[in-house]
Order: structure tokens, then sequence, then C-alpha cells
């Protein structure tokens, strides 16, 4: 019988899902907020396209997974956290929305951007030995 290769390297998005939730429940236990969970997803994107090996259109689309997947569970966590907090009921369902969409977006955006940056510095790392 013969396997297919799945296209998708499972591995290295779990480790850069782990790294980002990492930072991203020290921050939010620290009351650093969403905004400065970013720069999770710019590590562990950093993470991901350094153990990937490919071009830079499966980096892309392994970037675009990383942040997508990591990006819907810190938001979960954060919904929660309202929740908990009661802030929520303030809030307009719109405005949650919105604010999830766009929240999701960035997190895919600085995953994107972290990935393509850990390709470039394996590249290099590479090039220099």
């Amino acid at each position: 019988m013969v396997q297919e290769k799945s296209f998708i390297k499972w591995r290295p998005l779990v480790v850069g899902i782990a790294i980002i939730l990492a930072i991203y429940i020290i921050l939010a236990s620290a009351n650093q907020g969403g905004e400065n969970a970013l720069l999770g997803f710019l590590l562990g994107g950093i993470v991901l396209g350094f153990l990937i090996e490919g071009k830079i259109k499966e980096i892309l689309i392994h970037g675009a997974v990383l942040g997508v997947v990591a990006g819907l569970i810190s938001i979960v966590i954060l919904l929660i956290q309202l929740v908990n907090s009661e802030f929520i009921t303030m809030l307009a369902t719109s405005q949650i929305i919105v604010s999830v969409l766009i929240l999701l977006v960035y997190d895919v955006i600085s995953a994107l951007v972290g990935s393509v940056l850990g390709n470039f510095v394996r590249t290099e790392y590479r090039r220099s030995l």
C-alpha cells in the first residue's frame, strides 16, 4: 500500500501553535492584552518558516494555516475570558464579530510575515555554512 505524503507538515505547525499559545497565555495572565500577543504569532511563524523546507508558496500556506488555527484558538480563549469577566454583556454582538474578524486578520498576517522571515533566516543560515 502506497501512502501519499500530506502537503501540510503537521509537526512544525504544532510547534508554532504551542509557541503562540504559550506566549498568548503568559501575556493574558500578565494583563498585557491581545495586541502584544501578535508577537507570539510572529515568533511562532518564524519557527514554522525555519522548520519547513520548501518553496515560498508552501511557506505561505503553512503560515496562513498557522495563523488561522492559532488565531481561532486564541479568540476562543479571549471570548472565555470576556464571558468570565462579564464585560461581554456590555458589547453589541456586531461589535464582537467585527473585532474577532479584525483580530483574526492581524493574527494571520503576523504568522505569514513570521513564516517568511523564518524561511529567510534558514536560507541565510545555510548559505553561511
